[in-house]
């Protein structure tokens, strides 16, 4: 099942039930974006988009869905296109977890960290030197300075 965490439980119980009463239609699927577009039939019709990523372990998640409906964004319209689609015979592949997930990469991992919010200012400060290193690694660059002094807490 594709994780929906930034939707609230009313928008992904009420876009269940929309998907469970055939209300979505015109579903495609552009795998290598991970663009995921459809019509659900509410109030009226409304055009409705999915921003769908394979974490690192390997399941899918929604990271934004847009619709043109009045709530604009994370709506029971997207749910009920996510879930239409992994009911979808077609789009079922796409949908499987993979069998070998891959491990976190170092920007995911220091992502986590800092979401985690419960560190040291010591290893804030670490992760902050790594974090640096990583970005000037990106660019090409590379670190001449020694690892700066981390301040005692």
């Amino acid at each position: 099942m594709t994780r929906i965490a930034e939707f609230s439980e009313n928008s992904i119980a009420a876009g269940r039930a929309y998907a469970d009463e055939d209300r979505v239609s015109a579903i495609t699927l552009e795998p290598a974006t991970g663009l995921l577009s459809g019509t659900v039939s509410g109030t009226r019709d409304y055009k409705s988009t999915a921003k769908l990523v394979r974490e690192h372990d390997g399941v899918i998640a929604c990271r934004v869905g847009i619709c043109n409906c009045p709530v604009r964004q994370n709506c029971k319209h997207v749910v009920a296109l996510i879930a239409a689609a992994e009911a979808d015979i077609s789009f079922t592949d796409f949908f499987l977890p993979e069998e070998a997930p891959q491990e976190p990469t170092f920007l995911e991992t220091l992502l986590a960290k800092a979401k985690d919010g419960k560190k040291s200012s010591t290893d804030m400060a670490e992760d902050d030197y790594q974090l640096a290193y990583a970005l000037d690694l990106i660019k090409g660059l590379a670190l001449t300075q020694k690892k700066p002094a981390v301040p005692a807490e």
